[in-house]
């Protein structure tokens, strides 16, 4: 009958799709050569593993027995105790079989939707400008492109019992975030030279097709993420003096200014027409060596007119210059010129200066000064290290240096 003919056409037609959904399925995970398909093949490793690393070039790598978690992910820690819980957290740590202390942490998460996964790495992103908890200093931000969806990279120092070179990669391909830390003994390891590493294991991770896959991979310095307060050094920035000794605190910015200076400055500190003024201290505590509050002041200046503000860093400049000419007791050292593009394409410029007061035969006072310029305004930092504890040249270029780069994302 018809209605027994309909029925039987059914169940052939459901049939005829059940076996070829079976035989996509088995295909999938059919290997490219062999006799045949084969079913629940092992799924790709998510993790960096020993033949990844290789191509460093620093050593045999070898798995270690330490297990990383995601609340020892170095200035990140915390962003796993208040994120969105990961569908899946992968880890692992590798080291050098020369060195152990030569180490690699890997981290993987896996969330349920993109739009989680990319507030999540910019959460930890965001706290690389702080990395909060830790005697580390922020040496060098960089933007990688071509290697998945989103990528940045970081050098730190830390110095704990001994000094630590890391570099880190945070980065995301589709709902999958990647969390590296490269750990070196000797010095930081290049993300241009480690980005290498990380191309087989996100070949493995973008196979699903929710992320973008490793291609035409370059490595950019940028400007560090924001600090605690836009616009601001912040204790991530800067260089403790005696390794394993103290550590950095930082006011908040504010408008009673308390900066007294080199005594080389044209006019008041305090008051300066036509700029509204804000002053920011930080100080390090805890090195039994270091002069009594020991420090940097930054002081930032803005006008309503780049004009304006050129002339008054010109005078600042003029003053600090001169200082022998105006005060026979001051020796002057005109440090590094500084120069580049920050946060906006916003360019700056600045100098910097070693300014000595003779006191008597046996006693002087030695500052630390620097005057910045971006747009329309004007960054005045000033120190007050000794003769026996000071910052070195290439370290107050490197503050001055950062100063800048700050004062152009406010």
């Amino acid at each position: 009958n018809k209605r027994a003919i309909v029925v039987v056409a059914a169940v052939l037609v459901i049939g005829i799709i059940v076996g070829i959904g079976c035989w996509a399925i088995s295909n999938v995970f059919a290997p490219t050569g062999g006799d045949g398909p084969v079913i629940n093949k092992p799924a790709p490793d998510p993790l960096l593993t020993v033949d990844d690393m290789a191509g460093l070039g620093v050593g045999e790598w070898l798995v270690s027995p330490e297990v990383p978690t995601a609340a020892n992910a170095l200035c990140i820690g915390a962003t796993y105790e208040t994120a969105p819980l990961a569908d899946r957290i992968a880890t692992r740590q590798l080291n050098t079989a020369g060195n152990p202390a030569n180490t690699v942490a890997n981290l993987v998460a896996t969330y349920a939707t993109l739009q989680i996964a990319g507030q999540v790495l910019a959460d930890q992103v965001s706290q690389m400008g702080i990395c909060p908890g830790v005697t580390a200093q922020l040496v060098n931000s960089y933007d990688i492109a071509g290697l998945g969806d989103e990528f940045s990279a970081f050098t730190l120092m830390l110095e704990t019992d001994v000094l630590e070179y890391h570099t880190i990669f945070l980065g995301r391909t589709g709902r999958v975030n990647i969390f590296v830390d490269l750990v070196d003994s000797q010095k930081a390891i290049a993300p241009a030279e480690a980005s290498g590493m990380l191309v087989k294991v996100l070949n493995r991770l973008c196979r699903g097709g929710e992320g973008a896959c490793p291609t035409g991979i370059s490595v950019n310095a940028t400007v560090p993420p924001v600090g605690d307060f836009a616009g601001w050094l912040t204790e991530v920035d800067m260089p403790r003096i005696n390794a394993n000794a103290g550590a950095w605190g930082a006011s908040e910015p504010s408008s009673t200014l308390k900066i007294t200076g080199s005594q080389c400055e044209v006019g008041d500190l305090k008051k300066v027409s036509g700029a509204k003024a804000l002053q920011r201290t930080l100080l390090l505590v805890g090195d039994p060596k270091a002069p009594k509050s020991f420090g940097v002041d930054q002081v930032d200046y803005t006008f309503d007119d780049p004009d304006k503000a050129a002339k008054y860093a010109k005078e600042l400049n003029r003053g600090l210059a001169n200082c022998a000419d105006t005060r026979p007791t001051a020796a002057v050292e005109e440090g590094a010129n500084i120069k580049g593009v920050g946060a906006g394409d916003a360019a700056f410029t600045g100098k910097t200066y070693q300014i000595t007061h003779t006191i008597s035969v046996d006693s002087s006072t030695v500052y630390r000064v620097a005057v910045i310029t971006s747009g329309s305004s004007v960054g005045y930092l000033f120190a007050n290290p000794s003769a026996n504890f000071n910052f070195s040249d290439q370290q107050w270029k490197a503050i001055a240096t950062r100063a800048a780069e700050r004062i152009t994302q406010k």
